[in-house]
């Protein structure tokens, strides 16, 4: 959870990060925003990840002798939500959260479980708790398809959420479980990420955007991830993605989490059986059999297969 600045010794400040981008932070110091710079050190930390800091992390700064604020270190992190980048490069979203939001439209932009899958496996990877928040439910005047959906996941005992910010469905019962620790909010372009944000929080006044009429996606209006003040916690707004690589994780650790493979893992043949092409596999005849539903296996085929979960289009998030 992230909790406010103290003092430390030494002549450095802890602070929390706000809002980073390649070159600067904005730190929550004393009460008072603070724009730092970075400390070279920093950026050998980890080397692999796009930016020394993220949204969330807590960090040590001091004031140079020339006035500028220095970001001199991070504190370790308690959990990291992270995707990757084509090329293989990391994108850490947000640091030390204690649960997320994986919103998915219903209608516009198109509702793709295997996108959702993909970001549960990322939340059960970082310890952190999801939450499936379905928007736009205004507009889907016959919910029983949706219902259907999503029953996939309610079933594996995942929170989901059906809001809308016209009606303002769900929005208050929401609001009730995120008002506490550091929330972060992550799904597509235009699925209303910000719409919900601010619906929760309206002195957020957070810019948002239509789905593109021409390929029927949002537009970016976050283009870099920050948090904002909510009750006793924080909420954080990201940038939109349009597919979501898994970073770090080998088929095995993969299938773990995957709530609905669990009971029969054990079961395989090969200890390191990875559920795609290995004989006497339990969670191939699971599936089989229907106890595993079909939607989530290919979902996991593709995950482990490096078939894209969307287009292949994987918009990098803005500095």
């Amino acid at each position: 959870m992230a909790r406010g600045p103290r003092t430390e010794s030494r002549g450095t400040i802890e602070g929390l990060v706000i809002s980073p981008t390649a070159r600067h932070a904005k730190v929550l110091v004393d009460g008072v925003i603070v724009r730092c710079l970075y400390a070279p050190a920093l950026k050998e930390k980890h080397p692999g990840d796009t930016r020394p800091v993220v949204a969330g992390d807590r960090v040590r700064v001091r004031r140079a002798d020339r006035g500028d604020v220095i970001v001199e270190d991070v504190a370790p992190r308690t959990s990291v939500l992270a995707r990757r980048l084509e090329g293989g490069r990391r994108r850490v979203m947000v640091a030390n959260a204690d649960r997320v939001l994986v919103v998915v439209s219903c209608v516009e932009p198109p509702f793709l479980p295997r996108l959702v899958d993909r970001m549960l496996v990322a939340a059960e990877a970082a310890s952190i708790q999801p939450i499936v928040v379905v928007t736009k439910v205004d507009l889907m005047p016959d919910r029983a398809p949706l219902d259907e959906a999503v029953s996939v996941w309610t079933r594996l005992g995942y929170d989901v959420r059906r809001v809308s910010t016209v009606t303002g469905e769900g929005v208050a019962e929401l609001g009730a479980v995120v008002g506490e620790g550091l929330t972060v909010a992550v799904g597509q372009s235009g699925v209303g990420k910000s719409s919900l944000l601010t619906a929760l929080e309206p002195t957020l006044e957070l810019k948002t955007g239509e789905v593109s009429d021409k390929w029927g996606r949002g537009r970016h209006t976050t283009t870099v991830a920050s948090l904002h003040r909510f009750l006793n916690g924080w909420l954080c707004d990201t940038p939109g993605i349009r597919s979501f690589g898994l970073a770090g994780l080998e088929p095995q650790e993969v299938a773990v989490r995957f709530r609905d493979f669990q009971p029969f893992i054990g079961a395989c043949r090969f200890n390191s059986c990875t559920h795609v092409h290995e004989p006497d596999c339990a969670v191939k005849a699971a599936a089989e059999r229907g106890d595993i539903h079909p939607a989530r296996m290919d979902s996991y085929l593709r995950i482990v297969g490096g078939v894209p979960d969307d287009d292949g289009d994987d918009a990098d998030d803005g500095d």
